[in-house]
């Protein structure tokens, strides 16, 4: 029973990536334009070090900003308390680094990787959009984005040092598990799965 989870866990992994391997990409100028960048948060701080996953899923924004490749930016993350709030921290980031304040939203709520895309579905009226993160993130966030019938492409921000990957790459695989579970499971059928909306 055991071997047979695990096939099947390793299956869905794989299926989830190799689904989305052509809307990933790693260079700026090879991206298709979109309206939006929506940057995924993550804590600025591991313990009392910088988290490199987070660095560089700004400065990769700031490039792409810069680069013309998109207008508007929306970050989203989680507003857990006074003290740690993932959006403002990003913007106040973006801001530091030349991004005008008034090209940039915020979404408070997006506590996990699902909230963030829906929201900026639902609440923001985004269709066309890059999202980006690391490698191994884009590959739920652009599987979860087609399933709301989204317009998306994933800007790979560099990962962080291979220290980090087992850890990471393990949680990654439960969480794409989930994914499918809530996806397809738990979410009224009704919910668009396919068919892109132009906005």
């Amino acid at each position: 029973m055991l071997v047979f989870i695990v096939i099947g866990a390793v299956g869905i992994d794989q299926y989830v990536r190799w689904s989305t391997h052509d809307l990933v990409f790693s260079k700026i100028a090879n991206i298709p334009a979109k309206p939006v960048a929506l940057v995924l948060g993550t804590s600025k701080y591991v313990g009392k070090r910088l988290n490199p996953f987070y660095m560089n899923r700004m400065l990769r924004t700031v490039e792409l900003y810069r680069a013309g490749k998109v207008q508007r930016i929306l970050v989203s993350g989680d507003r857990a308390s006074r003290y740690y709030n993932e959006p403002r921290t990003m913007l106040n980031d973006l801001v530091k680094r030349g991004v005008p304040r008034d090209v940039i939203e915020v979404d408070n709520a997006g506590f996990r990787t699902i909230d963030s895309i829906e929201h900026a579905k639902q609440v923001f009226g985004l269709h066309h959009m890059i999202i980006v993160s690391q490698r191994f993130h884009l590959a739920r966030a652009l599987f979860i984005a087609r399933y709301f019938g989204l317009d998306c492409v994933g800007l790979i921000a560099p990962d962080a040092p291979f220290s980090y990957y087992w850890r990471t790459r393990l949680r990654e695989v439960a969480a794409r598990l989930f994914a499918i579970w809530e996806l397809y499971v738990l979410k009224p059928f009704d919910t668009p799965q396919s068919q892109v909306q132009n906005k």
